[in-house]
């Protein structure tokens, strides 16, 4: 059981039977100063905390991925990428590791042919590694979206994927899709096995999600 309590408007909800939520702060203030809090320290916030069932307190980046503006989602970004590398070198151990090894063998080849007209003495220090291998691959996720829902969608199942990240946390997404879009997503999103959160800055509710949380001005649940 994963518990998650957010601080200061004393709501806390079991999230194992939560597939989606949207939780409505009244209170416009806190609402940004929440949002701020979520974006720019995740890892450590202290907006939202997550329990076990021993009462744990657990580490936030290891279980949810904060989206304040779908328009700066970025498949590609560096958490995603380096799970992909790790995933690619993990697969792929023992054939990188001879790659490596032979390249390493061609460059200090080619150092030994390197000579100066003058009399400076020089050396090399030759050390490529997987990762310089990799690099030099420029590896990136390709991603191919028809609409703003498939494009949502595909950066959740691919983080998903890559880091395992099981809840996701958005900013006013009612604003950006129709009823049915939302219905869409948060369908495969039950499918994948993912939990939705849409943190809203007015009173509003949406029969799509499971449920439907507000907190007035005054930071009471209603």
């Amino acid at each position: 059981m994963i518990r998650m309590v957010i601080n200061d408007c004393k709501f806390e909800q079991s999230l194992d039977e939560i597939n989606s939520m949207i939780i409505s702060l009244e209170n416009k203030k806190y609402f940004y100063s929440f949002m701020i809090d979520l974006q720019l320290s995740y890892s450590e916030i202290n907006s939202i905390k997550l329990f076990d069932e021993r009462e744990k307190e657990l580490k936030n980046s290891d279980y949810f991925e904060v989206i304040p503006s779908i328009f700066g989602m970025d498949v590609n970004n560096k958490k995603n990428i380096n799970a992909l590398l790790k995933i690619i070198k993990s697969d792929n151990k023992e054939f990188i590791q001879n790659y490596v090894n032979k390249t390493n063998e061609n460059l200090e080849m080619i150092a030994k042919t390197l000579n100066l007209e003058s009399e400076i003495p020089f050396e090399t220090d030759i050390d490529f590694i997987d990762d310089d291998l990799l690099k030099m691959l420029n590896i990136h996720i390709k991603q191919e979206t028809n609409s703003l829902v498939e494009l949502i969608f595909s950066y959740i199942k691919t983080t998903f994927e890559l880091r395992k990240i099981k809840i996701f946390i958005f900013a006013n997404l009612i604003d950006y899709l129709e009823d049915e879009e939302i219905s869409l997503l948060l369908k495969n999103c039950v499918f994948l096995g993912v939990i939705i959160i849409d943190i809203e800055s007015k009173n509003i509710k949406n029969p799509n999600f499971q449920f439907n949380f507000i907190l007035d001005k005054s930071l009471c649940l209603i």
